[in-house]
């Protein structure tokens, strides 16, 4: 436009009209020189984007692709069922459905056709195989002696000892040891004394007399307590040899009771115990198996995640880039398409820019002025030459 000035001349025109005009024709030229290289861009573009969005992404939509997926000959070799050893075959919508619904693997790809789990985890006949073989078992235990010949003769010859203890005597012995008084000697070696000429007689009888006296004040301080102390002890002695008697009666009776239930039942008892162990091992191992039964077909391989996955994958491949890619391929297309009007104005607009050597365009003013200046002169005849 700031080259634009349409009274001028041709032959008279600015360098910014020049270049103007140069910059029209240039323009020109690099779309004749580059348009080719766009066409081949949008063309590819147009047959992996076009193509990738229709086959792929409109299909995966609507749920097309899979029933595609799952025609007949279309993948040669894709028979999922026989490769499993299904009884039918098995399609990948049926298992995108039920990943979709994020079932387990068990129910998903039909598992239970191939695999009798209720037969295989069945532990009843396992049990009462190994419940028959545990009965069928002898059990021989080595005789257990609770007490020996030698021991049980110890026992009661120590019983009839206890019987012979005479504590009566051993009471009145003490009783006598008690009863001792050194003082009525003492007191009796006194009036000896007194009655003696002797002085030297006399003094050795008192002295004596003082000795006793001191041996009693002995005997009272310290033998009485002993003598009480020994008493008691004997009382207690004498009524647990009293208990003896019974207790070693009554341990020689439960251990001859024992000593025959032992020898009677102690396989039995063992093998009671044992099969109580068994049972109980057996109940660990069934529900091991039931717990096994239920991961294996409601909890192990739940595929909902799997289809997340694809589904987001699909979202972003198609929405981020297939559809980035046509919208490239779709704006470039039409830039080419501007390029035909583009280059004709181009050309068209390039003569009214550029300058020119020789004036071939005048305006249409000057024109009719000059055709009436050609009327108004006079014509001359040729007689007048």
């Amino acid at each position: 436009p700031l080259g634009l000035h349409p009274n001028v001349d041709p032959i008279d025109r600015s360098c910014t009209a020049d270049c103007g005009g140069t910059f029209f024709m240039m323009s020109a030229g690099f779309s004749f020189l580059f348009s080719w290289l766009f066409m081949l861009i949008v063309l590819v573009l147009f047959l992996v984007g076009g193509n990738v969005y229709t086959l792929i992404c409109q299909p995966w939509k609507s749920g097309e692709l899979l029933q595609i997926i799952d025609s007949p000959g279309l993948i040669p070799g894709l028979q999922i069922g026989p490769a499993l050893g299904l009884k039918d075959n098995l399609t990948v919508s049926e298992i995108y459905k039920g990943c979709e619904k994020n079932n387990p693997l068990w129910t998903t790809i039909r598992l239970y056709e191939v695999v009798n789990l209720n037969e295989l985890l069945n532990v009843t006949k396992y049990s009462e195989q190994i419940k028959k073989n545990f009965e069928d078992t002898n059990i021989t235990l080595f005789t257990i002696t609770l007490l020996s010949p030698e021991e049980i003769r110890r026992l009661q010859s120590f019983s009839n000892t206890t019987k012979d203890v005479n504590f009566t005597e051993v009471t009145r012995q003490m009783s006598k040891l008690s009863s001792i008084n050194l003082n009525t000697t003492a007191d009796k070696l006194d009036k000896v004394a007194e009655n003696l000429t002797n002085t030297g007689v006399r003094k050795e009888l008192q002295n004596e007399a003082g000795d006793l006296r001191t041996i009693q004040r002995g005997i009272e301080s310290t033998i009485h307590p002993q003598l009480e102390h020994i008493s008691s002890i004997i009382a207690s002695l004498q009524s647990a040899v009293g208990k003896m008697n019974k207790t070693v009666a009554d341990v020689l009776g439960k251990v001859g009771a024992a000593q025959d239930f032992l020898s009677t039942n102690t396989s039995l008892i063992v093998k009671m115990e044992s099969r109580g162990f068994l049972d109980c091992q057996l109940s660990y191992f069934t529900q091991y198996a039931d717990w096994a039964n239920l991961t294996i077909t409601q909890q192990l391989g739940r595929c909902g995640p799997v289809v997340e996955t694809v589904d987001s994958a699909a979202v972003v491949f198609c929405s981020q880039v297939v559809n980035s890619l046509n919208v490239f391929w779709f704006g470039l297309g039409w830039c080419l398409i501007f390029f035909i009007p583009s280059i004709i104005f181009s050309i068209k607009l390039a003569k009214y820019y550029r300058k020119m050597k020789y004036s071939d365009v005048h305006d249409s003013a000057a024109v009719q002025i000059s055709r009436q200046e050609e009327r108004l002169k006079p014509r001359r005849t040729p007689f007048l030459h």
